[in-house]
């Protein structure tokens, strides 16, 4: 019979080697992951190749660079040096508009909400608009009841109320009309990021819009909205002060109003695929030898510093099948331009 003391005993001994064995097993964990970590470090598992299920992309559409001059580029980065890019990264497709054989009706619907009644008119079969006549000047909103893309015009410049800034409203309050025009047209702003929603401010002057020296002189608003970032990375257009979904408030007789719009929304799909990309270096090569895509520069010197280089996603406003990773170059004097990321092997001639 086991006595007390004898199963007191067992019970040391089965604790004590139960304790040897999870002390082990700790120790082997610990030399395991000590053994990874010194692998990983000095002999890296290598990324999965890119999946490249689209085979070669189009190329790239970007408008025509804004100065067509040759420049000296330096580097004038925080490091001294480029960044370092990882080798491959995400293309989306695009998606296709679905065909809806209400769509008429229903844009007619909206473009009513925001005061466009007399229409609608056939300009093709996607392409309809509408006018406005209610107020001081006519407006007319243009819609491609395909992709519901959308351009408003009107011949604002030239109405006194306008020019004198009458009913002109507050920053904030210029913003707030372009999202409720929006929203008033149905139109969702889901995929727009409104923490970068930028303003401009504009004077007119002889029928054109310019850049306002002050708010006093600022007699117009444009609101640009930006679409929410992609795989952590921001999207990029081809005008820099003014995004594929901008709008410009003003004052007028009746009080604050849209004069002009431009609404072009590509939506990105859930379909991607993995391509190689340039190295920053390589990128940086391709800029000195005038490769890229200049899309601002307002300075007069011919010696441009890059300051910052990084990627993004391009988004232009003709239609297209892929969202396109770029490298972009910020430099002096507002400098900015853009390139192709992905790989030559990979892009159609």
């Amino acid at each position: 019979m086991l006595t007390l003391t004898a199963a007191s005993k067992e019970t040391k001994l089965i604790l004590k080697w139960a304790g040897i064995v999870v002390a082990a097993i700790f120790v082997l964990i610990l030399a395991y992951r000590a053994l990874v970590l010194l692998k990983e470090t000095f002999f890296p598992t290598p990324p999965p190749k890119p999946t490249i299920a689209f085979g070669k992309l189009p190329a790239i559409s970007f408008p025509t660079s804004a100065v067509n001059e040759n420049y000296k580029y330096s580097l004038d980065t925080i490091s001294g040096k480029v960044p370092l890019f990882k080798d491959q990264i995400k293309i989306y497709e695009i998606e296709k508009p679905k065909a809806d054989l209400l769509a008429l009706k229903k844009i007619g619907q909206d473009v009513k909400n925001v005061g466009f009644e007399n229409g609608p008119f056939k300009v093709s079969d996607d392409s309809y608009f509408w006018t406005n006549s209610s107020g001081q000047f006519l407006k007319t909103i243009r819609v491609n009841i395909k992709s519901r893309d959308f351009t408003l015009f009107s011949p604002f410049y030239f109405q006194s109320d306008v020019l004198s800034g009458k009913n002109l409203p507050k920053q904030a309050d210029a913003v707030s009309k372009a999202r409720d025009f929006l929203y008033d047209m149905n139109y969702p702003t889901g995929d727009l990021d409104t923490s970068k929603t930028r303003t401009i401010l504009l004077s007119v002057k002889d029928g054109q819009l310019l850049a306002a020296t002050s708010q006093g002189s600022t007699r117009a608003y444009r609101i640009n909205f930006y679409q929410k970032d992609i795989n952590n990375l921001p999207i990029f257009y081809g005008k820099p002060i003014e995004s594929n979904i901008n709008l410009i408030v003003t004052g007028g007789t009746d009080g604050p109003q849209i004069v002009r719009a431009n609404y072009s929304m590509q939506r990105v799909s859930g379909e991607s695929s993995t391509y190689p990309i340039k190295t920053s270096g390589a990128a940086f090569e391709e800029l000195k030898e005038g490769k890229a895509y200049i899309a601002s520069y307002y300075g007069a010197g011919n010696s441009i510093k890059i300051k910052d280089i990084f990627l993004a996603y391009y988004m232009g406003e003709k239609e297209q099948d892929y969202l396109y990773p770029i490298v972009v170059f910020e430099g002096n004097d507002g400098f900015l331009a853009y390139l192709p990321a992905v790989t030559d092997e990979w892009i159609s001639k």
